[in-house]
């Protein structure tokens, strides 16, 4: 009888799997939890890279900014689903099902919420400028710009952290208001920056309009939003698909 004296939490898994005859569009990789009933986003560490048919690696691998693209890039949504993704968390009794917040990080290259508690004096202070500054970005009054200087999608939205708190308590909200840039694709669950390119970015600045969309724009034109990356043809060329991910340790 050997006993596994190791305490960790997470145990992490190395993969490298190539597929001669499938190309990369057709690969992902998807962790279940033990019922089989709820799937974790794992797109963190995770590499893609062409092979031809003797498994030889064929230009490289693509980049996160590349593969996040390939994801969302022609993702589209009805006019009844985008209402629901762009509508305001400001009460659990509203027309919206409020029921997915990976989903709405999700909907757009960058989405920024305020989190906010209807009890909080500051909350309500920074309610007018807040919400100023939310219109005229959703009404692209004000625009941002990724590092190849393309036009970001980026919409704003506010969450009330008395009504969903259960939503703020795995984002992990600590103080109130709270402000955050999401990325699309970035991990959104416990709170940490655990997404792929970070995840999240949170404010730390003065609460006004222009240094709040100063902020907006500085963090949105560090990333390369629109490479062209494409996938190969399918049998012309293989994929390799490599990288680590970190799942729960059980008995």
């Amino acid at each position: 009888l050997v006993v596994d004296t190791n305490e960790d939490e997470l145990l992490k898994i190395h993969f490298d799997i190539s597929m001669i005859d499938m190309d990369c569009d057709h690969l992902t990789v998807g962790i279940w939890d033990a019922f089989g009933t709820e799937r974790f986003n794992i797109s963190r560490d995770i590499r893609k890279q062409r092979v031809d048919h003797t498994g030889m690696n064929k230009g490289r691998a693509y980049n996160e900014e590349e593969l996040l693209e390939l994801e969302f890039g022609d993702r589209s949504f009805t006019a009844e689903e985008l209402a629901e993704l762009d509508s305001d968390w400001g009460s659990s009794s509203d027309k919206f099902k409020h029921d997915n917040f990976q989903a709405v990080v999700d909907a757009h290259d960058f989405t920024m919420i305020n989190f906010y508690a209807d009890w909080c004096g500051h909350c309500r202070q920074f309610a007018p400028t807040w919400n100023e500054l939310e219109t005229s970005v959703n009404e692209r009054k004000i625009l941002a710009v990724d590092a190849d200087g393309k036009a970001a999608n980026v919409h704003l939205l506010k969450l009330n952290c008395v009504d969903f708190e259960d939503t703020c308590g795995e984002q992990m909200i600590r103080f109130y208001p709270t402000v955050r840039l999401y990325r699309r694709g970035g991990v959104t669950g416990g709170g940490g920056k655990s997404g792929r390119l970070g995840g999240f970015e949170e404010y730390r600045g003065e609460y006004n309009v222009e240094a709040l969309s100063s902020w907006m724009k500085g963090e949105i034109v560090k990333r390369h939003l629109h490479t062209g990356a494409k996938y190969h043809n399918i049998f012309s060329e293989g994929c390799r698909i490599f990288g680590t991910v970190d799942v729960a340790r059980v008995p």
